[in-house]
């Protein structure tokens, strides 16, 4: 439910938010509170993978985008050395984590439903705690 929820709730910002049938967000490069840069009115940097098809560029435009896949682990251990976490950075440090904190049992299953585009619970989990503690 939450899910529908969620997705219907960003249908309905893209809607209201469009003007002549396109969006223009406002994107800023710096000035987030997480330091990362940011894109509201609407934020379409959330829009849920099955949404995603739904932009289209112009005719004779293309669209571009940018992913910063796990690049707040990837710095974190360049700049410590750590040997666990560059090891861990190498693959993905968000599964590795959920494998650790859930157990080695778990590898498959979270491996599995992390190429899904629901995601795996474990991995987000373990996503949101590595970013909060850094």
């Amino acid at each position: 439910m939450r899910g529908i929820a969620q997705t219907a709730s960003k249908l309905r910002e893209l809607s209201e938010k469009q003007i002549n049938g396109r969006i223009h967000p406002t994107i800023k490069g710096i000035g987030a509170h997480t330091g990362r840069m940011s894109i509201g009115k609407p934020a379409i940097q959330n829009i849920p993978t099955n949404l995603r098809r739904l932009l289209l560029a112009e005719e004779g435009h293309v669209l571009v985008g940018c992913d910063l896949n796990r690049v707040e682990p990837c710095v974190i251990a360049a700049m410590s050395g750590d040997e666990a976490l560059i090891e861990a950075v190498k693959a993905d440090v968000y599964i590795e984590l959920a494998v650790a904190v859930y157990g080695k049992d778990k590898r498959e299953a979270i491996v599995a439903a992390s190429r899904t585009d629901a995601g795996s619970p474990e991995r987000k989990i373990a996503k949101t705690a590595l970013l909060a503690m850094i």
